[in-house]
């Protein structure tokens, strides 16, 4: 990682520690007063972070059909599934064949 982008982080993740705007407005003024682009990108990442939400705790529901494995031997983009090596929740891997550039055996998942 580059250094200033290590430090740009590292600002972000003390800013987030902060308990208020107005602790978070003081810490930044201070932190960043010689670097004013460091102060942007940290804003824009704050406010990304806020936008985001907590989309990732929530779960949509699925069906037995939509969660339904691949078949065996069944081609995707340059690889042929040839058996099912194991299945987690992230969902399932094969052992396939490479079609090309190179015919060769792989897991994909």
């Amino acid at each position: 990682m580059e250094p200033e982008l290590g430090r740009i982080r590292g600002i972000f993740e003390q800013a987030l520690g902060k308990k208020s705007s107005a602790e978070r407005e003081s810490f930044l003024a201070e932190v960043c007063k010689d670097k004013p682009e460091f102060r942007r990108e940290v804003e824009s990442l704050l406010r990304a972070h806020e936008n985001a939400g907590d989309f990732l705790c929530e779960t949509a529901p699925m069906s037995a059909q939509e969660f339904a494995a691949e078949a065996i031997g069944t081609t995707i983009g340059r690889y042929k599934l040839l058996e099912r090596i194991g299945e987690g929740g992230f969902g399932v891997v094969y052992m396939a064949e490479q079609q090309e550039p190179v015919k060769r055996k792989v897991a994909v998942g």
